[in-house]
């Protein structure tokens, strides 16, 4: 199996590196990072801040270690609209 990887963000990137490439599945890094929401499924896309708190409270429930959650969020809100 071919799996591709590098500039995943949306799920019509996977679409679309799937036909174009003939992969049969598809790496997505920062994308995920970014707002996983919009990489899987197409129509079940969320606002970023949502997607970070949600992040946010699974780390909790499932005891990430803090350093890597503040890694993953500040990741995140690199991407998120700037407010004037």
């Amino acid at each position: 199996p071919v799996i591709y990887n590098g500039d995943v963000f949306t799920w019509r990137d996977v679409e679309r590196l799937k036909q174009e490439s003939g992969c049969s599945s598809v790496m997505v890094g920062r994308g995920a990072l970014w707002n996983m929401s919009t990489a899987f499924v197409e129509g079940k896309e969320k606002p970023a801040l949502e997607v970070c708190r949600e992040y946010v409270r699974r780390c909790l429930e499932y005891e990430n270690p803090m350093s890597f959650t503040k890694y993953t969020v500040l990741r995140m809100f690199e991407n998120l609209p700037k407010k004037g």
